[in-house]
């Protein structure tokens, strides 16, 4: 696999795995922890969308490492795990627009 084709791989893992790991933190807050209403709130000190998206950030920084390691080593694996976590991915996404819209 060429330089340019490991750090698509990269690209793509990292997203995929912020989409998962987004979806997954929200379920979380969903289930455990409830949200005030934001009409009785008029200014909040810490937004639970920019912690969300921070941590769904950092996850995908970490997965794009590994998808450029995995895809310099093993590029058949690289793709079988691309290809299972972009379904993944689709199914925690529609599953979060579903259950916590």
């Amino acid at each position: 696999m060429k330089r340019r084709e490991q750090w698509l791989v990269a690209v793509a893992a990292g997203a995929t795995a912020a989409v998962i790991a987004y979806a997954v933190v929200r379920g979380v807050e969903r289930a455990f922890f409830t949200e005030p209403n934001p009409m009785i709130l008029i200014w909040s000190q810490r937004s639970p969308f920019v912690w969300r998206a921070a941590t769904a950030l950092y996850v995908g920084g970490a997965a794009a490492f590994g998808g450029h390691a995995l895809a310099a080593r093993a590029p058949r694996a690289a793709a079988r795990c691309l290809t299972a976590a972009t379904l993944i991915a689709a199914a925690a996404i529609l599953a979060m627009a579903v259950l916590s819209p």
